[in-house]
């Protein structure tokens, strides 16, 4: 400092200049936020989501500060039930950034929160200086636990704001994107309620109208059974008629083969091959039809026992069996009847025939 004595004025000649006050600290800021925004800590792949319902929420702030008591009405308004764990520390002033730092790795060790609000009020740069320190960034950055960054307010930007999963633009804001509203999640329980029990009453009333009608078209085992004890009864019928219809055939070519007047032994082989014929073809017939009706008993046996009427079931099946033996020993008298028959009509075809007269001893007579 000099005098100028002409005037008799103080001069100040200044050689070197710096800012001081928040001016240093601005510079100091913007130096550590570009530094930390090249190595791409503020980028969005390192964002967590916030847990849409959480459990717990943790709060790191000093516990006589006002923000913490907005964020606890704030949670308790909007989720009373909500259980709040406080992790205290200084935000302000010497020593305020490590003891921010220690509480969040005690809330990482306890593991006992589900997303971590950290936060004060507002201030000035020099108040808030504690969230700009690079350590606490990269701690918060390594969190596994998500957060919340609420320092200050709207206006105020830290290095937590930018590092964080999610930014708060005050203590309160922050409670409300932590927690959503019991009340609002409630009402929509109910109306998910509401919605399930009327899709519930709805397919319901489907399936009873589908039971109604599947009554309406499947028929009473009774009359089942009466209509399956009619098919038998007509298929015997038939089968009695075709049997009837067939031996008559026989014996009507059998006697149209008999009035023929050929060497009798030979009218004999044909009768044999004949019967023997027409036996064979009788046998088979009748082990054909037996198939048959074994196969469709089988099959009404199978849908009788899904009606579950099995007495009667049985009582059909032992009428069948009876009428199956009847119609077999008809069928094997009738048969002997009429072998006995052609056999009568063999020995009359045998007495006349003039070989065996000629057996029986001749003489030649040539004068009498």
């Amino acid at each position: 400092m000099t005098i100028y004595e002409a005037r008799g004025d103080f001069q100040v000649i200044v050689e070197h200049m710096e800012e001081a006050g928040s001016g240093a600290l601005q510079r100091a800021y913007d130096a550590l936020y570009y530094r930390l925004r090249q190595e791409g800590i503020f980028d969005e792949r390192h964002k967590q989501a916030l847990p849409r319902y959480p459990e717990q929420v943790g709060i790191i702030s000093s516990p006589t500060g006002a923000a913490v008591q907005d964020i606890i009405t704030v949670l308790q308004r909007r989720f009373p039930s909500i259980s709040i764990i406080l992790y205290p520390a200084q935000v302000q002033g010497v020593g305020a950034a490590t003891q921010i730092q220690l509480a969040l790795e005690q809330a990482q060790m306890r593991q006992e929160c589900d997303v971590l609000i950290i936060g004060r009020g507002g201030g000035s740069l020099e108040d808030l200086w504690a969230f700009n320190d690079e350590q606490l960034a990269r701690a918060v950055l390594a969190c596994p636990i998500p957060t919340i960054s609420a320092v200050g307010h709207e206006v105020d930007d830290t290095i937590i704001d930018f590092v964080a999963d999610v930014r708060a633009a005050t203590p309160s804001a922050a409670a409300e994107l932590a927690v959503p509203v019991a009340a609002a999640l409630a009402q929509q329980i109910t109306q998910q309620q509401q919605r399930l029990w009327h899709l519930l009453s709805q397919r319901l009333s489907q399936h009873q109208q589908q039971l109604q009608q599947l009554k309406k078209r499947m028929t009473q085992p009774q009359h089942r059974i009466r209509y399956s004890q009619q098919q038998v009864k007509t298929q015997q019928a038939r089968l009695q008629y075709s049997m009837h219809l067939r031996l008559l055939h026989a014996q009507q070519s059998l006697e149209k083969l008999s009035s023929s007047l050929r060497h009798p032994a030979e009218q004999l082989k044909e009768k044999r091959y004949q019967l023997a014929h027409w036996q064979h073809r009788l046998a088979t017939r009748m082990r054909r039809q037996q198939a048959q009706w074994q196969q469709r008993y089988h099959a009404l046996h199978y849908v009788l026992l899904r009606q579950a009427p099995l007495a009667q079931i049985k009582d059909i099946q032992y009428d069948v069996t009876v009428l199956r033996e009847r119609l077999e020993q008809a069928m094997n008298h009738y048969l002997a009847r009429k072998k006995v028959a052609l056999q009568q009509q063999v020995g009359v075809l045998s007495a006349v025939n003039p070989l065996n007269v000629l057996q029986r001893g001749y003489s030649l007579t040539t004068r009498v």
